[in-house]
């Protein structure tokens, strides 16, 4: 398994939540897992690891010599008698002990191309030490599992690469986790990647004259998926395919939608310490009341809380999550009344319009940006709705996270929010939310309505607290499809 994030580790959004929490459940279910990642400045090392003695020794084209590269590793689950995971810190100082993951204040790294195809290097240098293809046995089945651009080059590494021929044959798998970002650079910077001219001039990498490592992944890979089935049909349309759709239409028949789950021990308000009180989906009702209050006090909320229902937006402040739909309804929703709590980092101008409400309205918006994970916990307990008006959604976790936490989604329909979100029928007693019937102010002030309507049924909204947090989100089913797609990639490789 190859990801630029991981949760506990280092993360900017949800792709490092998704690779941690597939990968414990791969290892619950009796997978050997090996993930690795680089070390970042903000890497959190854990005390249970230890250093390699022997560093790896990487050929890289911007280094005269082979660059020596420690390994932390770092042994995760390894009490579980089925399977295993260990986590593999690749410590780089040069290309990766630095302010951010891909960037700083003044944007995206330029030598990002460098740093993650010495990622992906790296990678399979690392599963060669522990797991030497050539000498498994038959029943000891090896996969490589790359996830988003960062990760691309392993699986040009193993197709295209002589000094990695050991994984010529290995059954290969890509996660798309965003289309919108691809991996794209300029031709000449091909070089760079250590990777045979013959993949360049064939066409493998290279899309509308530029160097295209997601191109490259998909071309390459057994099995391509994408994190919600309704993802993996909306990137085969322009509207959504980021420019790859053509491609991706006629790669269609391996391409597989996987909706994520969440690490629901983690996610857990019976046993969340952030939370002013502990609750179930039995106690919710009167916890959440107190949650609430206390919420309202903290954050100096203006009129009783249980007369005015709590709207609460977590997500990244960018144009993708639809924050200046939201940020331009706010007067009119106010007037209902609502109270609203924002908490996420992103564009700075964006910040700033959020910045601008909270001083225009104060008591009624609320914000805490930068985003504060614990803040943001106890917002789910408080809240009586989630609002996620995104214009697209590959998965999105917030709407699981919240139904964790008995608070009510209203999402758009697109991606991963119209698949795990359930339309409230109100005369079937079924349903986990409110779907707006499109991504427009007009709509999504509909969908408010429909919400403030709900909070003013006690008993009604009672009922629906208690369905969506006994909702089963967890890992499991989506890595049990992943294990049964692992074992197709097996047979197909017979």
């Amino acid at each position: 398994m190859i990801s630029s994030e991981v949760r506990l580790f280092a993360q900017t959004g949800g792709l490092g939540d998704a690779v941690l929490g597939l990968s414990k459940a791969l290892a619950e279910l009796g997978v050997e897992v090996a993930l690795v990642t680089p070390r970042y400045r903000m890497t959190k090392i854990p005390m249970n690891g230890s250093w390699w003695p022997d560093p790896l020794s990487l050929s890289l084209y911007h280094r005269s010599n082979n660059q020596e590269v420690g390994v932390f590793e770092a042994p995760f689950l390894s009490s579980l008698s089925k399977g295993s995971l260990r986590i593999y810190l690749l410590d780089i100082p040069h290309l990766f002990d630095r302010e951010g993951i891909y960037g700083d204040l003044h944007g995206n790294y330029e030598d990002n191309d460098v740093r993650f195809a010495t990622l992906s290097q790296g990678a399979l240098a690392v599963g060669e030490r522990i797991w030497n293809p050539s000498l498994l046995k038959a029943d000891q089945p090896i996969f490589i599992h790359a996830h988003d651009w960062h990760a691309a080059p392993a699986l040009l590494y193993a197709r295209l690469d002589d000094n990695h021929s050991k994984w010529q044959q290995t059954p290969l798998c890509f996660t798309i986790h965003n289309l919108a970002f691809q991996g794209i650079f300029e031709q000449h910077q091909y070089q760079n990647l250590n990777l045979p001219m013959a993949a360049l001039k064939e066409g493998t990498v290279l899309y509308h004259e530029k160097i295209n490592l997601m191109k490259g992944a998909i071309l390459l890979a057994n099995a391509v998926t994408t994190v919600s089935t309704t993802y993996a049909k909306e990137i085969m349309h322009p509207q959504q395919g980021c420019g790859l759709d053509p491609l991706l239409c006629e790669y269609r028949s391996k391409i597989t939608g996987i909706v994520n789950g969440i690490d629901t021990a983690s996610f857990n308000p019976e046993i969340d310490t952030s939370l002013v009180v502990p609750y179930n989906s039995s106690s919710a009702s009167k916890a959440k009341q107190i949650c609430k209050a206390s919420f309202y006090q903290e954050n100096s909320f203006e009129g009783e809380p249980e007369e005015i229902p709590l709207f609460v937006f977590i997500a990244r402040i960018d144009w993708q999550k639809g924050i200046d739909l939201l940020l331009s309804m706010v007067p009119s929703l106010l007037a209902f009344p609502i109270r609203l709590f924002i908490t996420g980092s992103g564009d700075p101008h964006l910040e700033n319009l959020v910045l601008s409400r909270v001083k225009e309205f104060p008591g009624k918006v609320v914000s805490q940006i930068p985003f504060n994970e614990t803040l943001a916990r106890r917002a789910l307990s408080a809240a009586d709705f989630i609002i996620l008006p995104s214009r697209y959604e590959p998965c999105g976790l917030t709407q699981l996270y919240a139904m964790r936490y008995g608070a009510i989604p209203l999402v758009t329909p697109t991606g991963g929010l119209y698949d795990t979100v359930d339309p409230i029928d109100i005369q079937r007693e079924q349903g986990t939310g409110i779907i707006f019937s499109n991504c427009d102010t007009e709509a999504i002030q509909r969908g408010c309505m429909q919400a403030i309507d709900l909070f003013h049924s006690k008993k009604l909204m009672g009922t629906i607290r208690k369905r969506i947090m006994q909702r089963d989100s967890s890992w499991e089913k989506p890595a049990r499809e992943y294990i049964a797609l692992y074992k197709s990639l097996l047979k197909s490789h017979a």
